[in-house]
This record gives structure tokens, sequence and C-alpha cells, in this order.
């Protein structure tokens, strides 16, 4: 599963629109769209906001990081 469709999965279990969830997140739609279609990388500060609002557990949330996007 990509980091975009675990978005998706818990944006949708939450009932909130991509409206919704990007002005808790203080991004514009559009950007939230890109970020749940995989066509844009989250900034660290987006990774967190992510997180907290889509209530995604930190395990969770890099088990669905790109091996190649991950700094070992």
């Amino acid at each position: 599963m990509t980091l975009g469709e675990l978005m998706y999965r818990a944006r949708t279990k939450l009932r909130l629109t991509q409206k919704e969830i990007a002005n808790l997140m203080a991004i514009s739609q559009g950007t939230y769209s890109r970020l749940e279609r995989n066509l844009q990388n989250p900034t660290l500060y987006q990774m967190m906001q992510i997180r907290i609002h889509l209530h995604i557990s930190l395990d969770k949330f890099f088990d669905n990081i790109p091996t190649k996007n991950r700094m070992v």
C-alpha cells in the first residue's frame, strides 16, 4: 500500500473530505489531492500533520514510505 492509499483509507474512515483535511493541515485541497495520489512527496511538516489529523501510527506511516525515499 502506498502512502497515498493509506491517507485515502484513513481520511474516508474518518468521513472527511479532501477539503476538510486540507483545511486542518493548512494546505490547499489541490496539494492534499496530489499527496493522496502520490504525485507529490510530503514535507516533514506535512508528514506530521498527516499522522496527527488522520490518526496514523508512526510504524504504519513509515511502513508505507517507499524504500527509495527512506534515509538509512
